[in-house]
């Protein structure tokens, strides 16, 4: 299924993430670059997606206000900010 998004980006700060940000997704393990994608809740963790033809798993969620966008992992916030806010085709993989 193909589906347009907005995709957002974050890392594991605190601005990103809250005072309690320790850098573990939604599954307990911990985040990583190139490969972590918070999803919307719709969407089982473990579910692989497609965007700008990399492939990333949901092992994360994100915050219930954004409930419907993906948010992908970067080790720096200066590159999460750096890749900012785009509408995009995300295409749920089986």
């Amino acid at each position: 299924m193909i589906t347009n998004a907005i995709i957002t980006a974050y890392c594991a700060c605190t601005l990103c993430c809250g005072p309690g940000a320790k850098g573990i997704a939604a599954n307990g393990k911990p985040t990583v670059e190139g490969l972590t994608v918070a999803g919307p809740r719709n969407l089982a963790l473990g579910t692989r997606v497609r965007i700008d033809g990399r492939t990333y798993t949901v092992t994360d969620r994100t915050a219930r206000r954004y409930d419907g966008r993906f948010d992908i992992f970067f080790r720096s916030h200066s590159a999460a900010r750096r890749f900012g806010i785009r509408t995009n085709q995300v295409e749920i993989l089986p």
